[in-house]
């Protein structure tokens, strides 16, 4: 009895074809398969889809509503998901998500020290190593600021779209009220009180105002901080001061907490480059900026930011018109400093390096008065001792009320608006007073505001 055939599909009979190789077809002058295209392929290939069908099948992640994948982008604080794909990078590198992602990022920094900064606050001696009690995330701060498109006009533009939408009617900064009697005895020329409480019904004074934005409170800060590296004695008209500008600068930086602690500083502001390869400086003047708002904002240096990188910037620093603003800015950051940053030879190094260039420069000019102030201020780290747990104590104590003096000074003139254009004054002010005798009385500058 013979077998039932078995009917397969695609099989009527034919002898399968004898296997012939690809060397074989090509000695004999014959294509593969006589020219024609395989009969699997090509029932692929047309079905379903036309021939002139080119679309390309969008991944899962793309064909989200882009709202969705906004929301999935910020709340991952993974920076690299735009670089998955072109289509993923015009989706997600519009303004408005640049500015949704800072606020997410320094938000919860913003929000728990908005408005901190007032004259009667002020932080205790080494804030900056207790990172783990400041609100915010130090990483995800630090990939936002590493960002090629993370210059200071984004940041700040995104700080006034989280004060709009998440601070409205809080107050940035107050400016301290001070005593109608005392407001009269001084110049109110670039102070605080230039707008502020100039009647005495300021309600009814269009001018007048108490509380400054944080626009106005940055745009103040630094044309203090300008004037103070900027200006020139009457008996020294070629010194730049560098040295012994500590408490001057902490006055004049207050005690806003808006980045954290923990957040890396980008390297391209501490090793370079500053300027353009045609010498212009917009870019140095830009990193300066943007080094201020983050000094001034709480930024600190990290253990893996070592002195190689800052030492490489110091070097280009000192070719530059603003060498004294940077170089100021990294004294603030401790950068000289021999027991946290620079090693006490590469300190030495640096001086020799600085006096050597000291008689090449014009006698009496801006350079010179530019590398006699950082041997001054390099001879000033080289002399500083730690000497004893009490010690430090009591120079902080002192340094405190220090701060408080000058900071009161700043509020009430500003570097350069008193008599013969002096400093502030390292001691409290003599104030002529008809007190006792009517002779002059020690007078401190904070008790004009009511803090005796």
């Amino acid at each position: 009895m013979k077998l039932t055939p078995i009917r397969v599909r695609g099989k009527r009979g034919q002898p399968k074809p004898v296997k012939r190789t690809r060397v074989q077809e090509s000695e004999d002058g014959a294509e593969p398969n006589g020219g024609q295209q395989p009969e699997r392929k090509r029932a692929r290939k047309h079905h379903g889809r036309s021939d002139d069908d080119t679309r390309v099948r969008r991944a899962r992640l793309q064909q989200l509503p882009h709202e969705i994948l906004e929301r999935i982008f910020i709340a991952s604080h993974n920076l690299c998901l735009p670089l998955a794909s072109r289509e993923l990078y015009h989706m997600l590198s519009s303004d408005s998500i640049k500015y949704r992602l800072v606020g997410a990022a320094f938000g919860p920094t913003w929000d728990a020290y908005y408005g901190c900064d007032n004259f009667e606050v002020m932080s205790y001696d080494g804030w900056q190593s207790d990172a783990e009690r400041v609100e915010g995330d130090p990483t995800f701060q630090s990939a936002i600021l590493a960002c090629s498109w993370a210059k200071l006009p984004m940041l700040l533009t995104s700080f006034d779209v989280w004060i709009r939408q998440q601070s409205k009617g809080r107050v940035y900064f107050r400016i301290p009220e001070l005593k109608q009697d005392r407001l009269q005895m001084f110049s109110q020329t670039g102070s605080l009180y230039e707008k502020a409480y100039i009647d005495a019904e300021p309600v009814n004074n269009t001018n007048s105002s108490s509380t400054m934005t944080m626009r106005e409170k940055l745009a103040f800060d630094h044309s203090n901080f300008e004037a103070l590296i900027s200006y020139t004695g009457a008996d020294e008209p070629a010194h730049i001061p560098l040295r012994g500008m500590t408490y001057h600068l902490r006055a004049i930086l207050g005690m806003h907490l808006e980045v954290h602690p923990g957040a890396k500083i980008p390297m391209d502001l501490l090793s370079g480059p500053f300027e353009s390869e045609d010498g212009v400086i917009d870019m140095g003047t830009e990193k300066m900026h943007r080094l201020f708002w983050l000094v001034r904002g709480g930024a600190c240096l990290q253990e893996d930011q070592t002195w190689e990188v800052t030492r490489n910037g110091f070097k280009q620093i000192l070719q530059l018109e603003l060498a004294a603003r940077l170089l100021t800015l990294f004294d603030l950051l401790g950068v000289f400093d021999t027991q946290l940053h620079w090693p006490r030879y590469i300190v030495q190094t640096s001086l020799a390096q600085v006096s050597a260039l000291i008689p090449r420069a014009g006698p009496s000019s801006r350079r010179e008065a530019l590398l006699g102030g950082v041997a001054a201020l390099l001879r000033q780290a080289l002399g500083q001792q730690y000497e004893g747990t009490a010690a430090v104590r009591n120079l902080h104590v002192g340094a405190f009320a220090r701060v408080w003096r000058y900071r009161a000074g700043l509020f009430l003139g500003g570097f350069g608006a008193g008599e013969g254009g002096q400093l502030l004054p390292a001691s409290p002010a003599l104030v002529a007073g008809a007190v006792g005798n009517g002779g002059p009385v020690m007078h401190e500058p904070w008790s004009d505001f009511g803090l005796d």
